[in-house]
């Protein structure tokens, strides 16, 4: 058997953090950065991981704790632990890989529903297998594939009654970007009903851009322009830039968007 390649987990980030990875798999950005409001001494409740072995095949990762209950940052850093240590054990393979990040899950779900107090967290897998990607997640960090002339195709649906609204076209999509209840969750770990949702593989092309993000750059960033800054160029300066803008809006500095100050976690990917 032969495990992953590379595993590089941000977990407990006290300040911003980014990483630029290259391999046969692709390339790919992470970076995990605490909200500026938050004390020197309080926890970051976003977490990320990147898994990959040798060949073409690579699992990302981003959790985001639920805000306003205790132990958020603790059940972000157990979940994407969890998902690491149950793909170490495996090769190289679609369904082995399939089989390890949803035990993964479905682990630390047990354990937060066991630790006195509870606590909970979004999950957000993507896995690229020789040039296919397929996603896994519970919760409102959400994925969006991007071709380089701006063409969206591919995106998850927040699990949220807000999110729910705008895929069925009761809420505008602007409309649900400002709703003041676009916070609540339907589904995450941590909950007893917990689902992860698997969606079918879809191929990536060859200059195709990967977003998985906590909502701290969801909530603060149009979609629009989000794809405007992902679609082409190098991923670093991309993701300056993203963090730049979500920087802008959570303090109060962008006209267009109110903004929201929260932790980030975000991977930006593309082939190799």
């Amino acid at each position: 058997m032969s495990g992953p390649i590379l595993e590089r987990l941000f977990v407990d980030a006290d300040g911003q953090q980014l990483l630029l990875e290259k391999g046969s798999w692709g390339q790919c950005v992470v970076m995990v950065r605490k909200a500026g409001m938050r004390a020197a001494d309080e926890p970051c409740e976003d977490a990320a991981g990147l898994v990959a072995w040798d060949g073409t095949t690579c699992c990302m990762l981003a959790a985001d704790g639920v805000g306003g209950c205790r132990g958020g940052d603790v059940a972000a850093r157990l979940t994407i632990t969890s998902v690491a240590e149950q793909l170490r054990t495996v090769d190289c393979d679609g369904l082995s890989i399939q089989s390890a990040v949803l035990a993964g899950i479905e682990a630390s779900n047990e354990q937060l529903l066991a630790r006195h107090g509870g606590a909970a967290t979004t999950i957000l897998a993507a896995v690229v297998d020789d040039g296919e990607l397929r996603t896994y997640h519970a919760g409102d960090s959400d994925l969006l594939v991007v071709g380089q002339r701006g063409k969206v195709k591919h995106q998850t649906i927040s699990h949220s009654p807000v999110g729910y609204a705008v895929e069925a076209g009761v809420l505008d999509v602007r409309d649900g970007f400002e709703h003041e209840d676009r916070h609540f969750l339907s589904n995450c770990v941590g909950m007893e009903a917990m689902r992860v949702e698997v969606a079918s593989a879809i191929r990536l092309q060859p200059r195709d851009t990967v977003v998985l993000a906590s909502d701290g750059l969801w909530d603060n960033i149009q979609l629009d322009e989000v794809i405007e800054i992902v679609r082409k160029g190098p991923l670093q300066r991309a993701m300056e830039k993203l963090a730049s803008r979500c920087q802008q809006s959570m303090l109060g500095e962008n006209p267009d968007v109110a903004g929201k100050p929260d932790d980030l976690a975000i991977l930006l990917y593309r082939k190799a």
